[in-house]
């Protein structure tokens, strides 16, 4: 299920495994180039390469649609059967 769901998010497994919250958080919050003047924020973000929630939203739209798709294809089934 694992490799499954990295597949989906375009990632490794291990970078699933090694997941770090409070090491994200301060890639992010660190995410800041203090050498332009005023509070311009970096927009070279090399860091972060995937939105996770909206990777986890596409998974879980492809997962629904991949279960309606099987419960036709049962349904179709059963009434042929009957």
């Amino acid at each position: 299920m694992l490799e499954k769901v990295a597949k989906a998010l375009k990632v490794t497994p291990e970078t699933i495994k090694n997941f770090n919250e409070e090491a994200t958080i301060y890639n992010v919050q660190n995410n800041y180039d203090g050498s332009n003047s005023g509070a311009t924020l970096n927009t070279n973000n090399y860091h972060c390469t995937i939105n996770t929630f909206d990777k986890i939203v596409e998974l879980y739209e492809r997962m629904l649609k991949d279960k309606e798709a099987m419960i036709e294809k049962l349904e179709t089934l059963l009434k042929a059967n009957s």
